[in-house]
């Protein structure tokens, strides 16, 4: 996939580095505009004229022609009006114009003609205005000055979607008496044909290139740091503003004003067919279709298979815990008897033999061995007696 900006921007950027390209191509912009960069994202807002911010701006300058033909790598061939050639085939006979043949993607045909610049005369006065508006609280670091731009009577831009791509352009036979040359394809020609061709734009009447400043990053910085954070709407202070910050925009604008890289990413598809992205009111409705993409993330809901966590179902079977009191065999407490032998223990009072001293009693029967101290009479001779006879 060719991305038609970005094959368009390295076009331009070998003779024109740090210039702003507009695009689409009929997108207006004018010195004195004042445009909004919230990351990357620029669109419209406003005139200084609006904010009532003077300046003056000079008279257009010629610039002459811009032509670039992809370093040679386009097939270039003219047919003059009345001139038969059996290589076109869209043209008839009493057609002029010119065939094109594109060796490789990602080539490029782009014609000015017709150059012409203008800008602002000072930009001391006008670093003076913004750093009283940055104090007052009424310009913010987002915001860009057009402080010059570059206009064309006519342009032609042709993009190829692959290589081999080839178009047949027509062109007006009042095109001047010499001969053909790429630049009367600008603003002059008609497409006829064309095979593989991914992007053309043919016109009048365009600004293809801009500059612009924006109040220096290191210079707010300094500022913050010295005086505090900005309050939107409030400013910094009820104060003037600090002569100090005022010289330093006089003395050096540089100091106090930068000009910014374009932002790299290609500009929504659908701003190629805003008319007239130029105008303020209708620019800021402009970039909202980028915001419009934000509607695919919408989709993600699908990403919300944290509904997956309707595998809280899964937490369904927690009910399956219900049975839980089942484990509600703590009834098995009931092996409390356990510590019902405790209670046996309760017949310690049985093993209390403290009630052995009872047998006291038994110092008593010593007295009975009194007896003792009488002796017993020694036992006689025992007489046998015969069984059967008497004793006489």
């Amino acid at each position: 996939m060719v991305h038609t900006f970005a094959v368009y921007r390295d076009a331009m950027r070998e003779a024109w580095g740090d210039w702003w390209l507009a695009w689409p191509l009929l997108q207006k912009v004018a010195v004195g505009d004042v445009l909004h960069d919230s990351r990357g994202s620029v669109r419209a807002a406003g005139t200084l004229t609006e904010r009532r911010i003077a300046f003056d701006e000079t008279a257009p300058a010629a610039r002459g022609a811009f032509v670039h033909d992809a370093a040679g790598g386009i097939d270039i061939r003219f047919k003059a009006s009345g001139a038969p050639d059996p290589l076109f085939s869209a043209l008839v006979d009493v057609d002029a114009g010119v065939l094109l043949r594109f060796a490789r993607q990602r080539a490029a045909l782009v014609a000015y003609r017709g150059l012409t610049g203008s800008g602002m005369a000072d930009t001391r006065a006008l670093a003076g205005a913004l750093v009283r508006r940055y104090w007052e609280g009424r310009w913010d670091a987002g915001l860009l000055a057009v402080t010059e731009v570059v206009r064309a009577e006519g342009a032609a831009v042709l993009v190829a979607a692959e290589a081999g791509a080839s178009a047949e352009l027509r062109l007006s036979t009042a095109v001047g008496a010499g001969p053909l040359q790429l630049l009367d394809l600008a603003g002059s020609a008609q497409l006829a044909g064309s095979r593989h061709l991914g992007f053309q734009w043919i016109g009048e009447s365009v600004t293809p290139l801009f500059r612009v400043v924006r109040l220096r990053g290191t210079w707010l910085g300094g500022v913050r740091e010295e005086y505090g954070p900005v309050q939107p709407g409030r400013g910094l202070d009820s104060e003037p503003v600090p002569p100090l910050l005022l010289e330093q925009a006089a003395d050096d604008p540089s100091a106090v004003l930068e000009a910014p890289p374009q932002p790299v990413a290609e500009p929504a598809p659908d701003a190629e067919h805003t008319p007239e992205p130029g105008h303020a009111l209708e620019s800021e409705h402009a970039p909202e279709p980028k915001h419009a993409p934000k509607a695919w993330r919408t989709p993600q809901p699908q990403r919300s298979p944290k509904p997956k966590p309707a595998p809280q179902p899964k937490h369904a079977p927690e009910p399956w815990h219900a049975p839980e009191p089942q484990r509600s065999p703590k009834p098995k407490p009931e092996p409390e008897p356990e510590h019902a032998p405790k209670a046996r223990r309760t017949p310690k009072p049985p093993r209390s033999p403290k009630p052995e001293p009872a047998p006291q009693p038994k110092p008593g029967p010593k007295p009975a061995p009194e007896p003792k101290p009488g002796p017993k009479p020694a036992p006689g001779p025992e007489v046998a007696v015969k069984p059967g006879r008497d004793a006489s």
